[in-house]
């Protein structure tokens, strides 16, 4: 049991450490997407044509959805829909089934964006954004590194769920 607990720390070390990293990274990308947005407003004002704005501005919205799910994911802060009446809630035992439940299913699409996100990054390596002037599998390798990303997150979770379960604790994860 000491070296699922030693495991546990480690997985939450490391996911503490990722989610820092990946909350400064998405501020400047915040800060960037909205600058170009805002080049791209005063192009048009001027009648000046801006090309890589559009872009950039997508780009960097695929990115901080899929790190921006990630950490949802990690937080237990993603969308949760209740489609059980609150009394069943109650139970323990449900409860348990059900977050086992959603973390199945997390993992499943942890897994999917990892296998198929690398199939979808090899594809895209030989094509370019003539706007931008780079290859778009630099936009598409944010789909497998948010599958490792959910992957780490909902393992961490299942953890907090043994944990919740060996002291009798009933928080949510």
């Amino acid at each position: 049991m000491k070296l699922l607990e030693g495991f546990a720390l480690c997985i939450r070390k490391i996911n503490d450490v990722w989610e820092k990293i990946i909350s400064f990274i998405l501020v400047i990308f915040t800060f960037v997407m909205l600058f170009s947005i805002l080049v791209q407003i005063i192009a048009r004002i001027f009648r000046v044509t801006v090309i890589w704005t559009s872009d950039l501005a997508t780009f960097l919205f695929v990115w901080i959805a899929f790190l921006g799910a990630a950490i949802a994911v990690k937080t237990g802060e993603h969308f949760v829909v209740d489609i059980f009446p609150p009394k069943w809630n109650e139970n323990k035992a449900f409860r348990i089934s059900l977050e086992i439940l959603a973390i199945a299913l997390q993992f499943i699409v942890g897994y999917v964006l990892l296998r198929y996100g690398i199939d979808n990054v090899k594809a895209l390596s030989l094509r370019y954004s003539y706007a931008l002037g780079i290859r778009l599998s630099n936009i598409a390798v944010v789909i497998p590194i948010t599958g490792v990303l959910l992957l780490l997150g909902t393992l961490e979770q299942l953890l907090h769920i043994n944990e919740n379960r060996k002291t009798g604790g009933t928080e949510n994860v």
